[in-house]
């Protein structure tokens, strides 16, 4: 089995922590320099990490990729949460994006980027206090929603951890996992 992608990659980090126990590859890709855009090409459609290859199965979508490793469908709370947390992600990158390459990080895009991330920021935060079973847990959505946070910290994109308490608590309830420390984006 590899995986293509990027250790600093939120979406590529739930997929590492998911296949912690499991004997895999990782093949490191950097999407902003040709060779890397190229190998993408070869296995990605949408031209976006991660990848994963089993044998003749190649998949492109951490949601998916994610489904395939843990052998069902997500249920649909699950699905919910999964898309909101894709959608922070988005948001995040889109902003980091902006920061990297000297985009004005004043835009109303980037504006609404802000937005929307705050806001889900928010929901995620009622969610976890409304839903205390939620953080007790380790599945896909809760692996993805550290990976985000963690993501969101390590990159600077947002500072989150003083507006939200619910979601630090989370954080600072899994940051010794081995599959966490494991996958640190900062080790990488």
């Amino acid at each position: 089995m590899k995986l293509f992608g990027s250790v600093t990659s939120p979406f590529v980090r739930r997929v590492r922590m998911l296949l912690a126990d499991r004997d895999y590859e990782l093949v490191p890709v950097n999407v902003y320099e040709p060779a890397g855009q190229q190998l993408l090409a070869q296995y990605s459609p949408v031209g976006r990490l991660p990848v994963l290859v089993d044998g003749d199965e190649v998949i492109w979508d951490s949601a998916l990729i994610c489904e395939y490793l843990n052998g069902e469908p997500e249920p649909l709370p699950s699905k919910k949460l999964l898309v909101l947390i894709n959608e922070a992600n988005d948001a995040g990158v889109t902003l980091f994006q902006f920061q990297k390459f000297g985009m004005g990080i004043d835009s109303t895009y980037a504006h609404n980027c802000q937005r929307r991330l705050r806001q889900i920021l928010g929901y995620l935060n009622d969610y976890l206090l409304s839903n205390p079973a939620f953080a007790e847990a380790w599945q896909t959505p809760q692996i993805s929603v550290y990976a985000m946070l963690d993501w969101l910290a390590f990159r600077e994109v947002i500072e989150w951890r003083a507006s939200y308490p619910q979601l630090l608590a989370f954080v600072e309830r899994h940051q010794q996992r081995p599959e966490v420390l494991a996958t640190d984006p900062r080790q990488g």
